[in-house]
């Protein structure tokens, strides 16, 4: 069955929100240079690769969670 557009905008976005959570945990308790997308990862109970989806690096992701805690 497939997924309708608005879960799957709803489930992108819950998503985007889980990683940029454990995003801000991750820098606070290990600064940039210490974070680990691994940990992100695992935090937000997804896979790597869903972290590169929705932001194409590390930085990209710091840059997000910077913009959003501004």
């Amino acid at each position: 069955m497939a997924v309708s557009v608005t879960k799957w905008l709803l489930m992108s976005s819950e998503n985007r929100t889980r990683i940029l959570k454990s995003a801000v945990v991750e820098i606070v308790q290990h600064g940039f240079t210490g974070a680990r997308v691994d940990r992100i990862a695992d935090r937000a109970g997804l896979n790597k690769r869903m972290i590169y989806h929705y932001f194409d690096d590390k930085q990209g992701l710091c840059e997000q969670v910077l913009n959003q805690q501004l």
